[in-house]
């Protein structure tokens, strides 16, 4: 019998991402003075994990225990020079189930991002790709632990592929001719909630230059989006925008903007509509940063609200955007909802390089037995184009040997595809918010041990009553290094998720070992 496909995480949610900061920038330190000098590096690396779980298939009434072990192989390849640099993280991992409760079974994990130079200073490629796991219903049963049964979670692969052109013309202009291509692939095979998997072409067209007014500058910038859900319908996105930005001093720059854009999203054929919009970018030092975006659109307003602040010891991040999403769109190194963006933030100063950096907190968290993939909210399949609002609140305060750090993470999505009938949660015009907080607090022990105490809670929310569920998770672990190359944890938890139809209790206790050769 084949076996079937899961995905582990590690430990889930932000609150077990945040372990990544036992040890301090020291450990970075560590990892770039192991891989300083070399332009390609090949760590392959071996993990054993232990589970003891009093609740395998999370049941309220007549639960089983079960005995888990979990191996994991991986390798992570980097290339940090020449013409192409980037970093690839990719694991499998098998589970065993001593008692049978469940079926054995394999999961892929992989975190790929790089960029390829094909023509010195003119031509380019981006790659990414992804496989994570996802919930297939923001209302169905939620986990801590992808080793144990459930039905709500599917494994999704994300790839972009993205070659383009840069140069200069004149004296102060600048052009980029980018295509896109990316798409998402899911194991769901459940009718009662659609087929999410889609693809995306995309094509965009900038151009910018000063003006004689010298802090004058223009741009103008045009696209062309084809999203093709392959349980749903195709919808095309076409803009055209012209904008103009002044920059009071180097440190503040104001920008004002109009355009067309047409599409097909609420109609079977398109329609034209006038935007305008306006942004502020203020950036006082190094560690600072400010921006606030707002345009007016179809649908609606759009904005982009976001403020970093950096110390030696601590990170505070804000963000507030709403836009329309596509299902496929692709994550990249430091942006927001991925697990790794507080420590990437932090890591900015000591590594400047974005593609060295991303390296530097994977390998951080790879550590520690940390998904470099995870998202602070996990999100639900989706099998129509969104309109989306997320607001991200994190803080970081790394003490010589005390960490606390805390993130909130709130969204509310909503279809605005009025015209597919494909069915997911949002098919009745619901708008589902979800909340999702953990705080983590750390101790260090010695130099190479130290203790966490986590706690965490994602809440979903719906139009009614049955659309509400909520997972909070209570975790003490204790995690120290044997070696250069070797590392060892032992944590215990508490689950309860709360729900009308499946609710349920779950303790466990786990035991890791981790090899990097």
């Amino acid at each position: 019998m084949r076996p079937t496909r899961k995905r582990a995480v590690g430990v889930p949610l932000f609150g077990l991402m945040v372990m990544a900061t036992v040890g301090g920038p020291a450990r970075a330190q560590e990892a770039q003075a192991a891989t300083s000098g070399r332009a390609f590096s090949l760590v392959p690396s071996l993990s054993l994990t232990e589970t003891f779980t009093d609740n395998t298939g999370l049941v309220s009434t007549n639960k089983e225990s079960e005995f888990i072990s979990q191996i994991s192989a991986g390798v992570h390849l980097a290339s940090n020079a020449g013409r192409i640099r980037g970093s690839v993280d990719y694991s499998l991992t098998g589970y065993l189930y001593a008692n049978g409760t469940q079926k054995n079974g394999l999961q892929n994990t992989l975190s790929a991002l790089a960029t390829a130079e094909a023509i010195e200073n003119f031509a380019f490629v981006d790659v990414a790709a992804t496989v994570s796991q996802q919930a297939i219903s923001a209302f169905g049963k939620q986990t801590v632990d992808p080793a144990l049964n459930n039905s709500n979670r599917t494994e999704v692969a994300s790839y972009s592929l993205s070659p383009y052109l840069r140069g200069r013309f004149l004296e102060t202009g600048n052009y980029e001719a980018r295509l896109t291509q990316s798409g998402t692939k899911s194991d769901t095979k459940s009718n009662s909630v659609g087929n999410s998997d889609s693809s995306t072409t995309e094509g965009r067209l900038h151009l910018g230059a000063g003006t004689p007014l010298g802090r004058l500058t223009w741009a103008t910038d045009a696209s062309s989006q084809s999203i093709d859900f392959q349980g749903g319908r195709r919808s095309e996105i076409d803009g055209l925008k012209l904008s103009l930005t002044y920059a009071m001093s180097t440190e503040l720059q104001l920008s004002l903007s109009g355009g067309r854009e047409a599409n097909n999203l609420t109609s079977v054929d398109k329609e034209s509509h006038w935007t305008s919009g306006a942004s502020l970018k203020w950036q006082p030092t190094e560690r600072t940063k400010f921006v606030a975006e707002g345009e007016r659109r179809f649908f609606g307003n759009s904005h982009r609200l976001s403020f970093e602040h950096r110390t030696p010891r601590t990170v505070w991040m804000y963000s507030d955007s709403q836009d329309i999403s596509s299902g496929s769109d692709q994550p990249s190194a430091g942006s927001t909802g991925s697990a790794y963006d507080l420590f990437f933030t932090q890591f900015a100063s000591a590594y400047p390089d974005p593609i060295l950096r991303a390296q530097m907190v994977n390998d951080y968290l790879r550590a520690r037995n940390i998904s470099p993939t995870s998202q602070i909210i996990g999100g639900f399949q989706t099998s129509g184009v969104t309109l989306t609002r997320s607001q991200i609140l994190s803080f970081g305060l790394l003490g010589l040997r005390d960490t606390v750090t805390f993130s909130a993470t709130r969204t509310s999505s909503r279809r605005i595809d009025t015209l597919t009938t494909t069915t997911d949660d949002l098919s009745n015009g619901d708008n589902i918010r979800q909340l999702v907080y953990s705080a983590d607090a750390s101790h260090r022990l010695t130099p190479d041990s130290s203790i966490n105490l986590i706690v965490s809670q994602q809440k979903s929310m719906g139009s009614s009553t049955a659309q509400s569920t909520t997972l909070r998770s209570y975790v003490v672990l204790w995690s120290g290094r044997v070696s250069s190359r070797t590392n060892v944890s032992v944590s215990a938890r508490h689950a309860k998720f709360t729900s009308v139809t499946e609710p349920y209790t779950e303790n466990a206790l786990t035991a890791s070992l981790q090899l990097k050769f």
